[in-house]
C-alpha cells in the first residue's frame, strides 16, 4: 500500500508551506524526503491478531505520513488525516519494485 501520487504531491506542498524545508537536526535543505508508504499505527489496543479474543473493537488505526532525512536519518511523522480532503483515494496498491 502506498500514498496516491496526487495526495503525496499535496502533502509535500503543504509541509513546505508549513516551513518544513530543511532537516531540523543537520540543517540539510535537500535531504528531507516524504516516504511513499504510510506508517500504520494501532492506537488504543490490538487492531489485528491471530489469537482469538485479542482484537479490540475500539482500537483506531492511524495512517501516518513519514518524513526522513536521507543524510542524518532523522524521522518525523504527521497524521495524514490533516492532509486528506475530498473523495480522492488516499491509498493505492503499491507499485511493483
Amino acid at each position: 500500500m502506498q500514498w496516491a501520487d496526487p495526495l503525496l504531491r499535496d502533502m509535500n506542498e503543504k509541509l513546505s508551506q508549513l516551513g518544513l524545508k530543511e532537516c531540523p537536526v543537520c540543517d540539510s535543505e535537500t535531504a528531507m524526503r516524504v516516504d511513499s508508504r504510510p506508517v500504520i499505527v494501532s492506537v488504543g489496543g490490538v487492531a489485528w491478531s491471530d489469537r482469538p479474543g485479542a482484537h479490540d473493537s475500539e482500537t483506531n488505526i492511524d495512517y501516518l505520513l513519514r518524513i526522513e532525512c536521507s543524510l542524518c536519518g532523522y524521522n518525523m511523522m504527521f497524521n495524514s488525516q490533516r492532509f486528506i480532503t475530498g473523495d480522492t483515494p488516499a491509498l493505492v496498491p503499491a507499485k511493483p519494485a
